[in-house]
Protein backbone atom coordinates (compact mmCIF):
# COMPACT_ATOMS: atom_id res chain seq x y z
CA UNK A 1 0.00 0.00 0.00
CA UNK A 2 2.89 2.35 0.71
CA UNK A 3 4.31 1.75 -2.77
CA UNK A 4 0.97 2.68 -4.29
CA UNK A 5 0.82 5.88 -2.24
CA UNK A 6 4.38 6.78 -3.24
CA UNK A 7 3.62 6.29 -6.95
CA UNK A 8 0.39 8.30 -6.66
CA UNK A 9 2.14 11.15 -4.86
CA UNK A 10 5.05 11.23 -7.33
CA UNK A 11 2.80 11.23 -10.40
CA UNK A 12 0.44 13.87 -9.02
CA UNK A 13 3.32 16.20 -8.22
CA UNK A 14 4.81 15.55 -11.66
CA UNK A 15 1.56 16.35 -13.47
CA UNK A 16 1.02 19.61 -11.65
CA UNK A 17 4.58 20.77 -12.25
CA UNK A 18 3.97 20.61 -15.97
CA UNK A 19 1.44 22.25 -18.23
CA UNK A 20 -0.32 18.95 -18.99
CA UNK A 21 -2.66 18.82 -15.99
CA UNK A 22 -3.57 22.49 -16.15
CA UNK A 23 -4.17 22.40 -19.90
CA UNK A 24 -6.36 19.31 -19.76
CA UNK A 25 -8.27 20.56 -16.72
CA UNK A 26 -8.88 23.95 -18.37
CA UNK A 27 -10.08 22.34 -21.60
CA UNK A 28 -12.32 19.86 -19.79
CA UNK A 29 -13.91 22.43 -17.50
CA UNK A 30 -14.36 24.87 -20.39
CA UNK A 31 -16.04 22.30 -22.62
CA UNK A 32 -18.27 21.06 -19.78
CA UNK A 33 -19.30 24.63 -18.99
CA UNK A 34 -20.16 25.39 -22.60
CA UNK A 35 -22.14 22.18 -22.95
CA UNK A 36 -24.02 22.80 -19.70
CA UNK A 37 -24.86 26.38 -20.65
CA UNK A 38 -26.09 25.18 -24.03
CA UNK A 39 -28.35 22.67 -22.30
CA UNK A 40 -29.70 25.28 -19.92
CA UNK A 41 -30.45 27.61 -22.84
CA UNK A 42 -32.26 24.81 -24.67
CA UNK A 43 -34.37 23.99 -21.61
CA UNK A 44 -35.28 27.66 -21.13
CA UNK A 45 -36.38 27.93 -24.75
CA UNK A 46 -38.41 24.75 -24.55
CA UNK A 47 -40.11 25.70 -21.29
CA UNK A 48 -41.01 29.11 -22.74
CA UNK A 49 -42.76 27.40 -25.65
CA UNK A 50 -44.55 24.92 -23.38
CA UNK A 51 -45.55 27.47 -20.74
CA UNK A 52 -43.59 25.94 -17.88
CA UNK A 53 -43.71 22.25 -18.87
CA UNK A 54 -40.07 21.81 -19.83
CA UNK A 55 -37.74 18.92 -19.18
CA UNK A 56 -37.58 17.49 -15.66
CA UNK A 57 -34.37 18.32 -13.82
CA UNK A 58 -33.51 14.64 -13.44
CA UNK A 59 -33.50 14.15 -17.22
CA UNK A 60 -31.29 17.20 -17.71
CA UNK A 61 -28.85 15.97 -15.07
CA UNK A 62 -28.74 12.48 -16.61
CA UNK A 63 -27.99 13.93 -20.06
CA UNK A 64 -25.18 16.11 -18.68
CA UNK A 65 -23.65 13.28 -16.67
CA UNK A 66 -23.64 10.94 -19.65
CA UNK A 67 -21.74 13.46 -21.78
CA UNK A 68 -19.33 14.28 -18.95
CA UNK A 69 -18.65 10.57 -18.39
CA UNK A 70 -17.91 10.14 -22.09
CA UNK A 71 -15.47 13.07 -21.96
CA UNK A 72 -13.68 11.55 -18.99
CA UNK A 73 -13.33 8.28 -20.90
CA UNK A 74 -11.70 10.24 -23.72
CA UNK A 75 -9.36 12.22 -21.46
CA UNK A 76 -8.12 9.39 -19.23
CA UNK A 77 -5.95 7.86 -21.99
CA UNK A 78 -4.33 11.26 -22.51
CA UNK A 79 -3.19 11.22 -18.90
CA UNK A 80 -2.06 7.59 -18.80
CA UNK A 81 -0.19 7.32 -22.12
CA UNK A 82 2.69 9.45 -20.89
CA UNK A 83 2.76 7.63 -17.58
CA UNK A 84 3.02 4.21 -19.23
CA UNK A 85 5.71 5.41 -21.64
CA UNK A 86 7.84 6.82 -18.81
CA UNK A 87 7.40 3.74 -16.65
CA UNK A 88 8.45 1.48 -19.53
CA UNK A 89 11.48 3.67 -20.30
CA UNK A 90 12.59 3.71 -16.66
CA UNK A 91 11.93 0.00 -16.19
CA UNK A 92 9.54 0.50 -13.27
CA UNK A 93 6.37 -0.71 -14.97
CA UNK A 94 6.10 -3.62 -12.52
CA UNK A 95 5.28 -1.19 -9.70
CA UNK A 96 2.05 -0.26 -11.42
Amino acid sequence: MRALWAVYKRETVHYFRSFIAYGIAFALIGFMGLYFMGNIGFVQQQSAFQQGGGIPAADLAAANLSVFTFLLFLISPLLTMRLLAEETREGTLETL
